[in-house]
């Protein structure tokens, strides 16, 4: 009963194309927006 809640309820474990697809967003350079209102206007 323990295992079938582990599988159902709680994360499974990554799969090798999505960490990698991780891995490719996290090295993308990101915008920097000093306040909410300069973003809205992006």
């Amino acid at each position: 009963m323990a295992k079938q809640y582990e599988q159902t309820i709680l994360e499974p474990q990554l799969r090798p194309e999505y960490r990698e697809k991780l891995k490719r967003i996290k090295k993308e350079k990101g915008i920097r927006f000093k306040s909410v209102d300069e973003l809205k206007k992006f």
